[in-house]
């Protein structure tokens, strides 16, 4: 089998560790108990790990940071349990990237969108800011003062036929602890769809990097039946982005 179906078949033994710890029942409000908590249950060491815990793969190469403002589709992901508590009732998940008018021309701002559990459903969002670049596609994104911040890359990006997409990966370690790491894979689009076989290569060129240390599964990101109507837009509603394109 690939990497790609290796991984889409694992990771039931993650929220057996969760269930064991009793992390399921943390109020979102326990925030960063609630991150550590769930941390515990799905890191660990990894040989060939930095020392803190997470991999720093370059950016894109001819990463453009205006090309990468805008709407973007999340068609699938990779995820430890830090970040999927808090995504697990999202479905029509949607990025919109803006000038962060308060910052350095190197900030961003991305509003992280999605509905709650139904196309239908309540619309969340948490916005996070991409500061302290080190490279163009490669900064420190932070989503609360006092909470310590994850390396946010733009690992890939282009336009395949009519896909365009950008591949971006994000790990932090709760209280720079190795064995508390979170990591999180994002495969973007243009538009709500992607072809599978390009999706399939995207995914195995993230594994061939060794950004999956954990070997977690792939969760596919629900779009269908999300931007059938005007009111099902998301951030094109909330904040005057560009309008998605209705399909």
């Amino acid at each position: 089998h690939s990497a790609y179906e290796r991984a889409s078949q694992s990771s039931a033994s993650r929220g057996d560790a969760m269930h064991a710890l009793g992390a399921a029942t943390l109020p979102v409000g326990s925030g960063v108990l609630a991150l550590v908590v769930l941390a515990l249950a799905s890191s660990q060491v990894l040989p060939g790990a930095s020392a803190d815990g997470c991999s720093h793969p370059p950016p894109a190469a001819g990463f453009n940071q205006s090309q990468y403002r805008g709407v973007w589709y999340e068609i699938a992901k990779i995820q430890t349990a830090g970040g999927a508590f808090f995504e697990k009732d999202c479905v029509c998940t949607q990025l919109n990237v803006r000038a962060d008018a308060g910052g350095p021309a190197s900030n961003l701002l991305v509003d992280n969108l999605c509905r709650k559990d139904t196309p239908a459903g309540e619309l969340l969002n948490f916005t996070g800011t991409l500061q302290n670049a080190t490279a163009p596609g490669q900064w420190q994104e932070s989503f609360f003062a006092g909470i310590p911040g994850v390396n946010y890359t733009v690992i890939m990006s282009g336009t395949e036929g009519e896909d365009t997409y950008a591949v971006e990966y994000d790990c932090g370690d709760p209280l720079d602890i190795s064995w508390l790491t979170n990591y999180c894979i994002h495969v973007l689009a243009r538009k709500p769809t992607m072809s599978p076989d390009l999706l399939a290569r995207l995914l195995e060129k993230a594994e061939a990097m060794g950004l999956n240390s954990q070997g977690l599964g792939v969760t596919h990101t629900r779009q269908a039946g999300c931007w059938s109507t005007k009111s099902l837009r998301g951030s094109a509603v909330v904040f005057g982005a560009p309008s998605p394109v209705i399909r």
